[in-house]
């Protein structure tokens, strides 16, 4: 359930049934939760107390929200904006709070087989039913799936399964896992989500670096890049354009040069306030601002409705984000670097679910002092 609602709060079309979708999950995780945590002895007080740094963030972040709402000149898209971050996002942050309450460090290593057998399954029913289209609809029923769902389940996977190759702890296993994650690291590929692809592979040449097996971690890129290449050149083709900045062929490049270019524009306008929540859909001679509501890149986005003071908040909380993944793990860490890689070309501020909820993972960091004195 708590990955079914993650999923839902990064829905960021604001049409109603996602609406209807966040809030009914969230009714239905809240008695659930609240029976968890009576079950577990656990107080709210206790919880709150023991996280009290990561509530003031989720504190802040809500005040900057409504203080921006305030003076927005399309309030209504910003009070929509809001909801979606109360409903969907915020509640992902909670139940990652309450969720390290309880955890068994062991989860994740018992879960992971069958997640194996889950994104294999997953993969092979993708590349066999039928084509994917690339403007991110949703036509699961006439078997026409959307490279933004696909790409955003299988990525952390992905990501996941190459870390444990990168690690020394599973030298024994490497050689028993290394052709299904070379199946889904290819597969990926033939998906075409280039946020997803390029993230995934930057990722993985930093476990090349950072971890043990630096050979045989090299050896899967290198095989599933030669291996998607040659085998299904027509489906690289957008590729070609990745990096051509002023190309006007490919649809989704753009878009978001139309999009970056008013942001910028707004920004230049009001560098102090912005324009307020949901500001960025305010009227403009710019063809693509009619259909996106937001720029897709969450800088240009805090800097075009929220001013300097949006800025300064989304780089501080980056920072802290980063930063307590880096020292949890360098898997935590590999994820949030995806998550913000993917705010740089999708989805707007209140539904970065995936960034955000690394906000219920920032701890005070223990000085000297305080060691000495548990």
């Amino acid at each position: 359930m708590f990955i079914l609602q993650v999923g839902c709060a990064q829905i960021s079309n604001y049409l109603p049934y996602g609406f209807i979708l966040k809030s009914a999950l969230l009714i239905i995780l809240l008695p659930f939760t609240v029976a968890s945590l009576k079950s577990n002895g656990i107080k709210y007080a206790t919880i709150i107390r023991k996280d009290k740094i990561k509530f003031k963030y989720l504190f802040v972040i809500l005040l900057i929200f409504v203080i921006n709402l305030t003076y927005s000149c399309n309030k209504e898209f910003g009070a929509l904006k809001l909801t979606n971050f109360v409903i969907g996002t915020l509640p992902s942050i909670l139940l990652i709070i309450y969720i390290k309450e309880i955890a068994d460090k062991t989860f994740l290593c018992i879960l992971t087989p069958f997640l194996f057998a889950g994104g294999i399954v997953f993969m092979t029913f993708l590349l066999f039913t039928g084509s994917f289209t690339y403007a991110g609809t949703y036509k699961i029923l006439n078997l026409e799936y959307s490279h933004v769902i696909a790409s955003r389940i299988l990525s952390p996977l992905i990501l996941w399964f190459n870390y444990l190759i990168s690690t020394e702890e599973n030298k024994n296993t490497i050689y028993k896992i290394f052709f299904p994650v070379l199946y889904l690291n290819t597969g990926l590929i033939f998906i075409a989500h280039r946020a997803s692809v390029t993230g995934v592979i930057l990722i993985t040449i930093y476990f090349i670096f950072a971890g043990k097996n630096r050979f045989i971690t090299g050896c899967l890129l290198i095989s599933s890049l030669v291996t998607a290449f040659l085998l299904f050149p027509q489906k690289t083709e957008r590729y070609k354009n990745l990096f051509s900045a002023g190309n006007k062929n490919d649809y989704s490049i753009e878009s978001r040069l139309d999009l970056w270019e008013t942001a910028m524009e707004k920004i230049r306008e009001k560098p102090l306030t912005g324009y307020g929540l949901g500001g960025f859909k305010c009227s403009t001679y710019k063809p693509f601002v009619h259909i996106y509501k937001y720029p897709h890149n969450i800088f240009l986005e805090a800097g075009s409705e929220m001013g300097l003071t949006g800025i300064i908040l989304l780089i501080f909380l980056l920072y802290k984000i980063l930063i307590s993944a880096y020292r949890k793990s360098k898997f935590l860490f590999s994820i949030a670097l995806l998550a913000f890689w993917w705010s740089l070309f999708s989805k707007d501020i209140s539904t970065q679910t995936v960034l955000w909820m690394y906000v219920g993972m920032i701890e005070k960091r223990v000085n000297d002092f305080d060691i000495q004195h548990e």
